[in-house]
């Protein structure tokens, strides 16, 4: 019985990774792209996004807030008000403490707009649409 259980739960614990690596959170070449992208954080993802020439914002959030989530809504609902050369990548608040540390992100609802070696060249809290929108123009 020990045994069955240890395999269910291996099995889950498989699926479960495979899910979460889906190909729905990698970027996409800026040539092969209609839209602006909104996609979940990882640095590999940065990293192909910035050796795409695309226009990175971090988005600092947490399910846990309201402001975030409805901010994340409304750039997903618009995202073809953006450059079509931007990426857009979900930093979970609570998850990527040195990333936070690094770009000095205090508050959830923080974006910051990076060049090709990573430095800040913007940032805005708790923005409207166009804030975000104007950060890549």
């Amino acid at each position: 019985m020990k045994k069955l259980l240890l395999l269910v739960v291996m099995l889950s614990s498989m699926f479960v990774f495979m899910w979460c690596s889906s190909s729905d959170d990698t970027v996409a070449d800026e040539s092969v792209v209609e839209t602006a992208q909104y996609v979940m954080y990882s640095s590999d993802n940065v990293d192909q996004a910035l050796a795409n020439n695309l226009k990175v914002i971090l988005n600092f959030s947490a399910t846990r807030c309201p402001v975030c989530q409805e901010l994340k809504k409304e750039i997903q609902a618009n995202l073809d008000k953006f450059p079509k050369d931007t990426a857009i990548f979900e930093v979970d608040f609570d998850t990527y403490t040195e990333l936070k540390t690094q770009y000095w992100i205090t508050q959830q609802t923080t974006l910051v707009y990076i060049d090709t070696d990573k430095s800040e060249i913007s940032r805005v809290f708790r923005p409207t649409l166009q804030d975000v929108i104007d950060m890549v123009q």
